[in-house]
């Protein structure tokens, strides 16, 4: 390839014969591309993402950058802030044009949108001073508060053994923050006893859709029947699951 500067170019034609042209000769001029670099740090979902262009070679002016941010967006000045819409890995692409307009080879970073959800589970009711197993989900680290009756407070699936009434509030990390938080509310009977729901809600939304019963401290349940008013059997289970759905 050329270097840098002016040069001539010579081009002669032979024919078959063996005729040679008069040489045709043209001058080109050669500049430099810009060499570019490129700030495109990770970030939470909702927060804004402040990317920026360096020109590695300021001896070579940059007139133009172009961004191609992964989500649809471009732009076209040295530095832009953008917020992503979801969570997730984002190819994000830049190329520099020189004042003598020449493109700089695309510069390609990988960014990650992380979001996080915390979920602590559903309220729950256990045995006083027997085991009940918690699950986190929604992140990737976790921490719970109060750490007491945990095994371990900072990790998604403790296990907590409780002698009172205990609210946990979960909070999910992704591992540069990001934290979103839930709670989870588990009341503790003496037992033997049945916990019964005075009301539940048959709409298949995901949330109390099935009216059942939950035994602390029983050994065995033989039945689980429901009548209507007319004392009419509407529901029948060998057991509290699945539930009536009404």
């Amino acid at each position: 390839g050329f270097t840098k500067g002016q040069h001539t170019a010579e081009l002669t034609v032979q024919t078959e014969e063996g005729c040679i042209s008069t040489p045709a000769s043209k001058t080109l001029a050669v500049f430099e591309a810009p060499v570019i670099g490129m700030n495109a740090p990770d970030a939470c979902l909702n927060e804004a993402v402040n990317f920026a262009g360096t020109n590695l070679n300021p001896s070579v002016p940059v007139s133009l950058w172009n961004w191609n941010l992964g989500d649809g967006k471009i732009a076209a000045t040295p530095s832009i802030q953008h917020y992503y819409k979801a969570g997730g890995n984002y190819k994000v692409q830049l190329v520099a044009v020189s004042n003598d307009g020449c493109p700089s080879d695309t510069f390609i970073r990988m960014v990650t949108i992380y979001e996080t959800h915390a979920y602590a589970g559903r309220d729950t009711i256990v045995a006083d001073n027997q085991p009940v197993q918690l699950n986190a989900s929604g992140g990737v680290n976790y921490s719970w508060f109060p750490a007491t009756g945990l095994n371990d407070a900072n990790i998604p699936n403790p296990v907590a053994i409780l002698q009172n009434d205990t609210r946990y509030i979960l909070t999910a990390f992704a591992p540069i923050g990001c934290a979103t938080t839930d709670t989870i509310n588990i009341k503790v009977v003496k037992g033997p006893a049945f916990y019964v729901p005075n009301a539940f809600t048959p709409n298949n939304d995901g949330r109390n859709d099935r009216f059942r019963f939950i035994p602390i401290g029983m050994k065995e349940i033989y039945y689980f029947r429901v009548f209507n008013r007319q004392g009419q059997l509407v529901y029948f289970s060998k057991n509290t699951e699945p539930g009536w759905d009404g």
